[in-house]
């Protein structure tokens, strides 16, 4: 180690640099740090010491406490744990039953609602063969065996499909306990599949059983109907002992009930599944349903048994208080006192029927390991200060070197590490000097394998981005340049296709002008002469905007005046229309329409005709009104859409000052800054705000001046066309 440099950098001396900042910072920080640390560990162990002999006798006592509490408090949320997952567990069980029935209900009414769609079907009868367990079989009861019309017959000859469903139930959700799966139907007969303990089991019904039995007046048949819902029943005793059942109506396409279907589970399922406790002496497993009552418990101790009716009435005001809460759907753990002995009692809600779910322990049995485990404690502890007091002896003359250790080691380790910071750095800073000396080409290589070494290669990879970006910046300069240059070549076209000339003729005026939204775009205007005495005027409008819609805008009006020229009287104007739009339509994949207003004026005779495809409607000045009105134009089809299209032709007188106006919506739906358009009814004041016997060129300008203050810094969205004649 270089003490001198060293001794400049401790004292401030020498010429500052981040070599000797980042020494000087671990430095710094590593001694106040372990300044620090020492203090406090001295301080550390003067209170311990203080505490183990001075306060060892409190200590001990509390930590056993302590200790005993939290046993207890572990214990008890085990407790309240497993009655939680057991719960849950039995609730599983119940609510997977709950979903079959609704699935097999499901099904039953899809057969009901279309029984074209399955075939006749039939199932083994009880009363006449035998049936074994995972089969699926029908029964009759007393009022039907007889009196079977033929109505129902075809009812049961449908729905036994649903045999195969309830076998593959019973065969896959409970196969190795019993249960049974069945429907009853408001006519009185039962399928059903049995599971029972064996697969070559019979099914088989008591006698007077057999003879009785109706679907129809069972529980949850009577209960599932009434609610018109799913259900589960109370406990009940079946013909393989006490049941709880779980039942839904199915129904008719018109929305009556047809019948229910259960799952019936025997509490021996549930008792054999969940409640397995049997081997643990001290643990009692029971479930308390909605009416207090205890309907299964794992094993008696004359405790608490099976059966018990209204465990709230009891004697003692602990088990009354538990009962409350268990049929209340709380959880949590209890203290209950059981023939004069205290016990703890875990219990959790079994929400699908409203049961719930308890563990009976004994409160000795769950405190033992917390005495033991504190006794134990005590015991160390006595250890402990004995211990401690050879070891307080020896700790500050071990921490002292180590620290002295620690601090000579870091700061040998510092000094590496200031070196190897700050030399990349410098390569950094060099770097970046001659890359802003526009020296593009140069690359730093710093292995240091953390940020510095990204950071160098970010570095690499920037200069090589700005060459990139350099060349690429050129290309598309020069690129947008020759577009700009090809686009405002290709407005000039599209300028040029446009009339610029207006006749000076004595019998009519005539203007028009086209402001794009682009570079080019999709609005034209038109008028000529077909002789002397008739002009023809058009207006039109493209979809889209830019390159596409001038193509498309180019041929239509082409195409227009084609038809126009060819036309051999009035007559057939609407032909013109029509046949321009079958035009259009040939080779339209890109689905580009056209609005137009074409018509034809008389200038002997005044009349106009015309012809609208689907275009706004132009206004119309009378001098004998002084007014600007909108024509009466009917609604007719956009051209390029549909080839089939007629259109109508319309005429209309006119006099000698009268103003034809034609537009595009680029006037009418000019938008402002706050969204607003201009609209019609703007158009025709403004209009009738103007000298009228101005030249029609200041017309469309005072006009297009109105458009631009109601725009006023929006962009301007459409193109806007206007047109004018003046007889």
């Amino acid at each position: 180690m270089d003490l001198k440099y060293l001794f400049q950098i401790l004292t401030g001396k020498g010429k500052p640099n981040i070599r000797a900042k980042i020494l000087k910072l671990l430095l710094s920080s590593t001694f106040w740090t372990f300044a620090i640390l020492g203090l406090f560990s001295l301080a550390g162990m003067l209170i311990t010491w203080n505490i183990v002999y001075n306060r060892g006798d409190n200590l001990s006592r509390t930590t056993s406490e302590y200790t005993r509490n939290f046993v207890d408090n572990n214990e008890k949320n085990n407790l309240l744990e497993i009655s939680t997952i057991k719960a849950q567990q039995i609730n599983n069980e119940l609510d997977e039953n709950s979903c079959d029935v609704l699935y097999i209900a499901r099904e039953l009414e899809r057969i009901l609602s279309a029984p074209q769609n399955y075939p006749s079907t039939s199932l083994p009868n009880l009363m006449e063969t035998d049936v074994y367990s995972g089969q699926a079989y029908i029964f009759y009861s007393p009022s039907l065996r007889e009196n079977i019309t033929p109505e129902i017959a075809e009812e049961i000859a449908i729905v036994s499909n649903i045999g195969g469903l309830m076998e593959t139930i019973s065969n896959v959700g409970y196969k190795g306990y019993l249960s049974e799966i069945f429907f009853g139907s408001k006519h009185g007969y039962t399928i059903s599949v049995d599971s029972l303990e064996s697969e070559k089991t019979t099914v088989y019904f008591g006698g007077a059983f057999t003879e009785s039995y109706d679907p129809r007046i069972r529980p949850w048949y009577i209960e599932a109907t009434q609610k018109d819902r799913s259900i589960f029943t109370d406990v009940y005793l079946g013909t393989s002992g006490y049941r709880v059942t779980c039942a839904a109506p199915y129904h008719y396409s018109n929305g009556d009930i047809a019948g229910v279907v259960g799952i019936g589970t025997p509490l021996e399922t549930l008792d054999n599944l969940y409640m397995n406790s049997k081997s643990k002496e001290n643990t009692l497993e029971f479930i308390l349903n909605d009416k207090a009552q205890i309907i299964m418990v794992s094993h008696d101790e004359n405790l608490l048994s099976a059966g018990m009716n209204d465990v709230s009435k009891s004697d003692e005001p602990s088990i009354v208080a538990l009962a409350k809460r268990m049929t209340a759907g709380e959880s949590g753990v209890e203290i209950v006192s059981i023939d004069n002995e205290e016990y703890y009692v875990a219990f959790s809600p079994i929400e699908t029927t409203g049961w719930s779910f308890g563990m009976l322990v004994k409160k000795e049995f769950v405190l033992a390991p917390a005495e033991e485990i504190s006794r134990s404690v005590i015991s160390q502890m006595d250890d402990f200060k004995e211990n401690l007091r050879g070891t307080f002896l020896i700790m500050p003359f071990i921490l002292i070197l180590i620290l002295a250790a620690l601090l000579y080691v870091l700061t040998r380790r510092g000094i590496n590490v200031s070196d190897k910071f700050a030399k990349p750095i410098s390569e950094l800073t060099d770097g970046v000097r001659e890359l802003s000396s526009g020296h593009f080409d140069k690359k730093l290589s710093i292995k240091t394998g953390d940020e510095i070494e990204h950071l160098a290669v970010c570095f690499n990879a920037m200069t090589d981005e700005l060459q990139s970006y350099i060349k690429n910046l050129q290309t598309v300069t020069a690129e947008r340049e020759r577009l700009a240059a090809e686009l405002d070549v290709a407005a000039k076209i599209q300028m040029s296709m446009l009339p610029q000339k207006f006749p000076a003729r004595d019998d009519c005026e005539i203007f028009a002008t086209m402001h794009p939204a682009k570079y080019v775009g999709g609005d034209f205007y038109d008028f000529y002469f077909l002789d002397e005495k008739h002009l023809v005027i058009t207006i039109a409008d493209v979809s889209g905007k830019g390159v596409p819609a001038a193509m498309f805008m180019a041929m239509s009006k082409t195409i227009l005046k084609n038809y126009a020229l060819m036309m051999q009287n009035p007559d057939d104007f609407s032909a013109v229309m029509a046949c321009t739009n079958r035009q259009l339509c040939q080779g339209n994949d890109e689905k580009m329409f056209v609005t137009v207003f074409l018509g034809m004026l008389n200038l002997e005779t005044s009349e106009f005709v015309f012809v609208n495809g689907g275009h706004n409607f132009p206004l119309v000045y009378h001098g004998a009104t002084n007014n600007f009105e909108y024509l009466d134009v009917k609604k007719s089809c956009l051209l390029g859409i549909k080839k089939t299209v007629r259109f109508t032709q319309q005429s209309l007188q006119l006099s000698h000052g009268d103003i034809l106006f034609l537009y595009t919506d680029g006037v009418t739906e000019a938008m402002n800054e706050d969204d607003e358009e201009y609209l019609p009814e703007r158009l025709r004041q403004t209009l009738n705000s103007a000298d009228k016997q101005a030249p029609l060129k200041d017309l469309l300008d005072f006009v297009l001046a109105d458009v631009k203050k109601h725009a006023g810094n929006a962009e301007q969205s459409d193109d806007i066309t206007m047109l004018a004649v003046r007889i």
